[in-house]
């Protein structure tokens, strides 16, 4: 561990996790076939989970540890974590459970968190590329919902980005 467990964030204990581990050994150990080797952003090809799928139309990142599902209805639902994704698959009881135990599997203390000023929204934001899967249907939705006539071509040509 190199910071002290007083000087971190919850987002920056759960990264220590994340890095500490080999993401693409613990989804196969929750049932997760992955096909080919992943990519330079981190995202590999995986068959989806919880449904018949021939052709691979999910994907996890081994640098986030996220897991998304690219062919079901709703992208955005079946995005999440392996902490969420362990408790789907039915190995804990709830994310926190999971986080523990794959926090002792990396080695990585889980104490005296610093908490996140809720006053300050920018602690909370986690910036996402666009060419992350399912994030031009969530931007979509978004402006479907909230803002009529507003495109995500739009919101790329202005520069806008995905939090």
């Amino acid at each position: 561990m190199t910071a002290s467990t007083s000087s971190r964030t919850p987002r920056e204990v759960s990264a220590e996790i994340i890095a500490g581990l080999s993401i693409i050994e613990e989804y196969r150990a929750l049932g997760i076939e992955t096909v080919g080797n992943p990519r330079a952003s981190g995202m590999v090809s995986c068959h989806a989970a919880g449904r018949e799928d021939h052709k691979p139309s999910a994907w996890i990142n081994i640098k986030t540890g996220y897991y998304g599902d690219s062919g079901g209805k709703d992208v955005a639902a079946c995005t999440m974590s392996l902490f969420d994704f362990a408790v789907k698959a039915g190995k804990f009881a709830d994310w926190k459970e999971a986080r523990a135990f794959y926090a002792a599997k990396a080695n990585v203390t889980i104490g005296r968190e610093r908490k996140i000023d809720k006053a300050d929204w920018r602690d909370r934001l986690e910036f996402q590329s666009w060419d992350t899967p399912g994030n031009d249907v969530l931007a979509l939705r978004w402006c479907l919902k909230t803002k009529p006539g507003v495109t995500v071509e739009a919101i790329k040509a202005a520069g806008g980005v995905i939090a």
